[in-house]
């Protein structure tokens, strides 16, 4: 967890995030559960790796950290012009919820013809390394938290990757 260490502010802002995380990490049970599987494992071998090599630093963000996805960011008050992450594996779905009081906008999916209604709390799981998106300016308080995973995590802690889901 990186942020002021005078002030813990991203310890509390985990804290504070604790519930709502877990509920959208639960959801990969449901849409994707081969990826919340090897999720959670990469989560219980780093927890093990930071025991075994006394990372007390990280050994405390992980028994307080809610997720299956080893990332969380967050964008405020960003247009985002349409493109195509390079994280990841195509087959790990990325969950994108939006926060704040603004105005409306879309998020578009050129490759897929749509156009999203993308409205405070709307929640977007997808593979955003397959699918090309992005989100215009916005008027207003405009937030994104993202939550994702990164194949060095998943490599650090010996877990092969998951399968592509089935539809």
């Amino acid at each position: 967890l990186k942020g002021d260490p005078k002030t813990n502010a991203a310890r509390h802002w985990l804290a504070e995030m604790r519930d709502q995380s877990a509920i959208l990490s639960g959801t990969m049970v449901i849409m994707h559960p081969d990826m919340y599987a090897t999720g959670r494992e990469a989560m219980i071998q780093l927890r093990k790796w930071a025991e075994h090599e006394k990372q007390g630093d990280i050994l405390s963000a992980l028994h307080t950290w809610p997720s299956v996805y080893c990332i969380t960011s967050v964008m405020v008050n960003w247009s985002c012009p349409v493109h195509l992450d390079a994280h990841g594996r195509p087959q790990w779905l990325d969950l994108l919820v939006t926060v704040g009081e603004y105005e409306e906008v879309d998020m578009v999916l050129p490759s897929l013809g749509l156009r999203l209604h993308y409205s405070p709390g709307s929640v977007v799981a997808m593979s955003s390394q397959l699918l090309q998106h992005g989100v215009g300016s916005v008027k207003g308080n405009h937030g994104v938290v993202s939550f994702y995973m990164r194949d060095n995590v998943h490599e650090h802690a010996n877990i092969v990757c998951c399968d592509p889901m089935d539809i």
